[in-house]
């Protein structure tokens, strides 16, 4: 068995429709492909973060944003932003599932730049990183020997 770390920037829907997913999948995968898959982080933009390194328990991550509003009662909470989780956390792959802005891509091409640039997978449900910057991502990730992933 091979532990698969992932770090979600983001917990909306796209965010909480992947946790539904892992949860009802993960033996299926474990089986399957002899990976473990597990989230060590999420971060929000308003409603704090959390980090444990064995793992988070995605329900009560889930529960705790709808019935708290926030992540702050979880004894993984953190005020570790994005960018700091990207540099700092030990990760495979990175889930970019941030707010969208197509104006300039941004915060998000950011996000895939930073996972790229240290040798982690990263997958996006985001269009404007494409719009703007699919090319330079595209070949980085080639160049770093990672992949990249998008909607």
């Amino acid at each position: 068995m091979k532990k698969f770390k992932v770090l979600m920037l983001g917990y909306g829907i796209a965010g909480k429709a992947f946790a539904r997913i892992l949860n009802q999948t993960h033996d299926d995968i474990l089986a399957d492909t002899g990976y473990d898959v597990s989230v060590v982080g999420i971060t929000t933009g308003s409603r704090g973060a959390l980090y444990c390194q064995d793992g988070l328990d995605l329900k009560e991550a889930t529960r705790l944003l709808e019935e708290e509003g926030s992540f702050k009662a979880s004894p993984f909470y953190s005020e570790m932003t994005s960018m700091q989780a990207l540099e700092e956390v030990d990760y495979d792959v990175m889930l970019e599932l941030t707010p969208l802005n197509i104006f300039t891509g941004l915060p998000a091409a950011d996000h895939i730049r930073t996972a790229l640039n240290r040798g982690k997978h990263a997958v996006s449900a985001n269009k404007g990183p494409l719009a703007w910057y699919y090319r330079e991502l595209r070949d980085l990730a080639k160049e770093k020997g990672v992949y990249f992933y998008y909607e």
